[in-house]
C-alpha cells in the first residue's frame, strides 16, 4: 500500500493537541497528516492508513505507546515509528529502539528535529534536488517547539 501512494502519509498519535498541531503545521505541506489522541485507536488507524511514518507518544490514555509499538512491529516489521516523549529516561529510549522504533524524539522538539526524523523514512518522497542527510536514531533536545 505504501508504494502505491503518491502522497506521503503521516500518523500522529499523541494526546497533546498542541503537539499534533505543530506536527501538522510543520509537515502539512509535505504530507497528508492524520491524528489520533487516544491509545486505543492507534493500531486500527495504523492498519487502515499504513502510514509512511508514525509519530507515537509513549504516554497515551488507554493503550500506552510501548504496547502499541510492540503490536505494530509484530504485524509490520517495516513500520517506521518515531517515539515521542518528554519522558526520555534511558529505559524508555532503549526499550523503544530495541522494540523496533527507528528513533526517539524528546519533547519539546524543534522543527529541524522533526524534519530530520521525517526525512529518515525510506518511503518518504522528497522534492527534486533535496539533499537528505543521515542522522542518529536518538535525538535529545531541550529547545522549545517555537
Amino acid at each position: 500500500m505504501r508504494g502505491s501512494r503518491t502522497a506521503n502519509l503521516v500518523l500522529v498519535a499523541d494526546d497533546n493537541e498542541f503537539v499534533r498541531f505543530l506536527i501538522k503545521k510543520w509537515l502539512g505541506d509535505n504530507a497528508e497528516i492524520h491524528e489520533v489522541g487516544h491509545g486505543n485507536d492507534v493500531v486500527d488507524k495504523y492498519n487502515e492508513l499504513q502510514p509512511d511514518v508514525l509519530f507515537l507518544d509513549i504516554h497515551l490514555p488507554g493503550k500506552n505507546g510501548k504496547e502499541i509499538l510492540k503490536e505494530i512491529m509484530k504485524k509490520d516489521h517495516s513500520a517506521f515509528v518515531v517515539m515521542l516523549s518528554a519522558d526520555s529516561k534511558k529505559d524508555n529510549v532503549v526499550f523503544t529502539i530495541q522494540a523496533g522504533a527507528k528513533a526517539f524524539m524528546t519533547k519539546p522538539f524543534t522543527r529541524q528535529t522533526l524534519d530530520k526524523f521525517y526525512h529518515m523514512c525510506p518511503t518518504i518522497s522528497h522534492a527534486e534536488g533535496m539533499i537528505v542527510q543521515g542522522t542518529e536514531s536518538v535525538e535529545h533536545t531541550q529547545m522549545s517547539p517555537a
